[in-house]
């Protein structure tokens, strides 16, 4: 099988709404779901045909993506993927490293990754290494040193296998935004996608919408062996859990006031900033774009 490109990041930057935008183009295939096969705890190569099943169902001639955000945080990925389909492309939707951060803050509490902990508190603790019986509190901060991530990824491909977008540019003109990436990808740019006016998942941050989900997770998912990783459970309860579980989580997205993005401290989100600068200002050599408005200036 030939997988022809990978939308591999970034984690909490709006790569739902470009799935959904690219798996309306008639010319394209990508699995409905994000797809962990590459990741330590799921990763056998000589299991590739469980990964390449998931394309079964693509039609003669589609062009064949898969999204897996959290990818592009992962250094082992670019040399395992690279094994296997060396002529592959990558998109990187990219977001101002500290709002990302904090709408991971979210999700990982959400998803039961991390502690339920005021988000001044947990941070703190993640930048100063703490939580190292949480396998995966660490990527709430690494996950957004991206010039490094896309350093890793070019030591196996060359640039122009690599499309790199800014957040902020999808969100000023996500018309141009897609036809671009549709002319990376190869297919017609020309498609107006159905999903182009809707608007990109937001993060839980109600506080009850948090804990909803965090009580509900264990009755429809179960942890990897490495604990670092959530599975759904296939047994029949669990399986007949998952709708009226999802819609409850709807509704209540819905008639829940939304507290908007935290704000954190002036001392935190400065502590954010330094601690992202070097890699921000090396980006902005990579792109050459503006990135002024990540490092506060």
């Amino acid at each position: 099988m030939k997988l022809d490109f990978f939308v591999i990041g970034t984690q909490k930057g709006g790569s739902t709404f470009l799935l959904n935008c690219l798996r309306e183009h008639p010319d394209i295939y990508m699995p409905a779901t994000e797809v962990s096969f590459f990741e330590d705890a799921f990763y056998d190569p000589d299991r590739l045909d469980e990964f390449e099943a998931w394309f079964t169902p693509a039609a003669d001639g589609q062009v064949l993506g898969v999204k897996r955000p959290d990818m592009l945080g992962h250094p082992e990925f670019p040399r395992r993927i690279h094994g296997h389909y060396p002529d592959l492309k990558h998109i990187a939707i990219l977001r101002d490293p500290i709002e990302r951060a904090v709408s991971a803050y979210y999700h990982y509490m959400s998803a039961r990754f991390i502690p339920m902990v005021p988000i001044e508190e947990g941070l703190r603790i993640i930048i100063e290494g703490g939580w190292k019986e949480h396998p995966r509190a660490h990527q709430v901060v690494d996950f957004g040193f991206y010039d490094r991530h896309l350093t890793g990824l070019e030591a196996y491909y060359p640039r122009d296998r690599i499309s790199v977008l800014v957040f902020e540019s999808i969100k000023r003109d996500p018309a141009e935004a897609l036809a671009q990436l549709y002319r990376f990808i190869g297919v017609a740019d020309d498609f107006k996608a159905p999903s182009l006016d809707s608007r990109p998942m937001k993060a839980p941050y109600s506080p009850m919408l948090v804990r909803y989900n965090r009580a509900t997770s264990p009755l429809v998912h179960r942890w990897s062996e490495s604990g670092g990783f959530q599975l759904k459970r296939t047994n029949p309860v669990s399986r007949l859990l998952r709708y009226p579980i999802g819609l409850g989580r709807n509704m209540l997205g819905k008639i829940l006031p939304d507290p908007g993005r935290p704000r954190l401290s002036p001392s935190l989100h400065q502590s954010l900033r330094e601690i992202y600068r070097a890699d921000t200002e090396a980006l902005e050599q990579r792109l050459g774009q503006d990135l002024s408005g990540w490092k506060g200036s």
